[in-house]
This record gives structure tokens, sequence and C-alpha cells, in this order.
């Protein structure tokens, strides 16, 4: 087993931010966010809140080269700080490497390969 990476205590504090958000959320909304996204600054994890419908509008709200989007159908039980803080991880480097955050609803799958 790879043994995880450590992360900084300024990621482990933007963790703990996303997750104080992302519960509060989940209580306050049970059954209500399937679909739905919500964003947090990459450089903090700072968020205003908002609960958006789609990616594609989470995206035309925000600044995407700066920010973690989370789909709230994934989080239905709530994150801890950890989940969080990985996760915000992962999307720096990811934004580092300038990947950008694909959008499940309109991801295009292949389809299965026949031989003619």
């Amino acid at each position: 087993m790879t043994p995880r990476r450590e992360l900084s205590y300024e990621c482990r504090e933007a963790g703990k931010r996303i997750a104080d958000q992302i519960n509060a959320h989940v209580h306050m909304h049970p059954g209500n966010l399937m679909g739905k996204w919500m964003a947090f600054a990459l450089s903090d994890g700072a968020t205003r809140g908002d609960i958006y419908d789609s990616l594609a509008e989470a995206k035309r709200f925000t600044d995407e080269w700066r920010t973690a989007y989370f789909d709230m159908t994934s989080v239905l039980g709530g994150v801890t700080p950890d989940q969080a803080a990985r996760y915000l991880d992962f999307h720096r480097e990811a934004r580092e490497a300038n990947l950008a955050h694909r959008d499940p609803a309109t991801q295009v799958f292949m389809g299965p390969v026949t031989r003619g």
C-alpha cells in the first residue's frame, strides 16, 4: 500500500472549513442536494455557501482555475475534514497540471466496441 502524502497545516485547516460548510448544508437540506454542487476556493477552502444546480452553473459564477467543485450527491452522508482536505489537495495539483474539472453530466462515454 502506498503511504498517504502528508498534508500541510494550511490544507488541513482548509479541509475543516470545507467540511463544516458541506456538513451544514447536508444537515439543513437533507434529501434536497441530489445533483447539486458547491464551489470552494483552492487557496483556502473559502466559499460563499451557494448551492448550484449544475457544475456548468457553478463554473459560470466562479473562476474555474481557482475553484474546487464538490458534487453534493457524493457527500450526502457528510464529509470529514481529512476527506475534504485530500479532495482540495487533489484539485490543487490538477489545476497546477492545467487539468480542469470535467462535468459528468456532459461527459461522453465510449460505447461497446464491435468488430465488423
